[in-house]
């Protein structure tokens, strides 16, 4: 057999070929020991900040009488927390903030809250999110959890809060950063700095206007009959009466399942009506009860079909517009529901009825236009008899009082009838 080809080195040493199998083994051999490298030596191990992400917890609700904490919120109410009547009465909602071992780490290391989207991100931030708070040290997480208000404008808009997105999207979604910032520049990469965040939801969208409302007169009622908008997201369906400028029944009688600036923002302390759904003092005669009617002189008495045209009605009055709950005439109704009835009115009285959709939110519809409907007696056989005179009562009734004629008209009657009998028992001959 041939002797493999010898080689030499420039130094003069013989060298032996390699194989490929030999440059195969020694590729393997040397992959594997820079694994073992990455994997053992504490210097090049993947990083990661000192407190994981989820050591970092984040809870909403309202704050306590104290100030010192917070009821939480429940699942069924967290799509009301950020809706249209929030937003414009500032109704702030609390974030607390928990972080566990902050007490194992330096602490003067600084923590950050931001409002926005992606707000880890140093181009997002700059551009999509804000600051809330004033920046914390850790040493504050020690002991005891944080907390932070915020209200609907900052969630719907964080850069510039507002009722209105500034991406004009009226329900969506904006989140609460919590960012510990151990390197302390503010770059909060992931493998150095701690980031956590909370979803927030909001929706600033009413559902479209009820159209096709139509009433019709009951007995001491009134029937009503519309057409539901066609968002889906609708929870509720309810009825708003008045009559003239008063509210048609009693304060509590029903309660709103919308929310409104009536319903949640605080009163003006002028101890009017009008701010928050207060009673004036000693007043009777807006507290539902049903006293003189009283026509109501509005300089928007017109008419409008600001419905599409499907319906035609009077404008409706402020207190319509504005929600106002003493005006609710009947529970939270099905989102399907496309009828009802007024039970409990007055007959010959104008009664004014509008209908709102209410959305999961607690946003309700608009109400731009309002029917008017008069409850009237409505006369049966029965009604019309008793009207005329009738006292009959049950199964008995009273004998009919008649004059000479009708007597002697029914004693002719009883004397043919017997001369008839008498033929027939003769076998029919005279």
């Amino acid at each position: 057999m041939p002797e493999a080809p010898r080689l030499h080195s420039p130094c003069g040493r013989r060298l032996q070929a390699r194989s490929p199998k030999d440059d195969m083994n020694r590729t393997l051999l040397a992959l594997a020991a820079g694994l073992a490298l990455l994997t053992l030596s504490p210097g090049r191990a993947a990083a990661a900040p000192p407190i994981a992400p989820t050591a970092v917890r984040i809870e909403i609700g309202n704050r306590t009488s104290d100030g010192n904490d917070i009821s939480l919120i429940s699942t069924s109410d967290q799509p009301k927390m950020f809706n249209i009547a929030n937003c414009q009465c500032g109704v702030p909602r609390t974030l607390k903030v928990t972080i566990g071992g902050a007490s194992a780490q330096a602490g003067t290391t600084n923590v950050y809250f931001y409002l926005g989207s992606n707000c880890a991100d140093q181009t997002s931030r700059t551009s999509s999110c804000r600051q809330v708070g004033n920046a914390h040290r850790l040493s504050e997480f020690f002991s005891s959890s944080v907390l932070q208000d915020v209200t609907t404008d900052e969630v719907v808009s964080p850069v510039n809060p507002s009722c209105t997105p500034s991406n004009g999207a009226k329900s969506g979604s904006n989140s609460f950063f919590v960012m510990v910032d151990f390197k302390g520049d503010q770059s909060f990469a992931s493998d150095t700095d701690t980031v956590q965040s909370l979803a927030l939801n909001y929706n600033v969208q009413p559902p479209g206007l009820v159209t096709d409302l139509a009433v019709k007169a009951g007995e001491n009622a009134l029937n009503l009959t519309w057409a539901v908008p066609a968002d889906t997201d609708l929870a509720y369906v309810q009825v708003l009466c008045g009559r003239g400028e008063l509210p048609v029944f009693a304060p509590g009688t029903f309660g709103p399942v919308y929310q409104s600036a009536d319903t949640l923002c605080p009163p003006s302390g002028d101890g009017g009506v009008g701010d928050g759904g207060q009673e004036d003092a000693g007043s009777a005669a807006d507290a539902g009860q049903q006293d003189a009617y009283v026509t109501p002189t509005r300089s928007d008495a017109g008419t409008s079909a600001a419905d599409g045209g499907v319906v035609t009605g009077t404008t409706a009055y402020p207190e319509f517009v504005n929600l106002d709950p003493r005006y609710v005439c009947t529970g939270g109704l099905g989102a399907t529901a496309a009828s009802a009835r007024i039970d409990g009115l007055q007959n010959g009285t104008t009664y004014y009825v509008a209908v709102v959709a209410v959305n999961k939110a607690g946003n309700a519809s608009q109400v731009e236009t309002m029917v008017a409907g008069e409850p009237q007696e409505v006369l049966d056989f029965w009604e019309d008899y008793k009207r005329e005179g009738g006292a009959a009562t049950g199964c008995s009734v009273e004998p009919i009082r008649v004059g000479w004629a009708g007597a002697g008209l029914g004693l002719l009657v009883l004397g043919l009838a017997v001369v008839h009998l008498a033929r027939r028992g003769r076998g029919g001959r005279p």
